[in-house]
């Protein structure tokens, strides 16, 4: 993750493979991972 999604100060967790595959798929077919499964991650 390059840039803040929320405007609070909290420290990006680790993802699971299993939400790295699925990013990863995202910024396959889209291009990008949606700002709202960044800020539910």
């Amino acid at each position: 993750m390059k840039d803040k999604i929320i405007a609070l100060d909290l420290a990006a967790a680790e993802l699971s493979e299993a939400t790295k595959a699925y990013f990863a798929k995202c910024e396959q077919k889209l291009g990008l991972v949606p700002n709202v499964l960044l800020a539910c991650a």
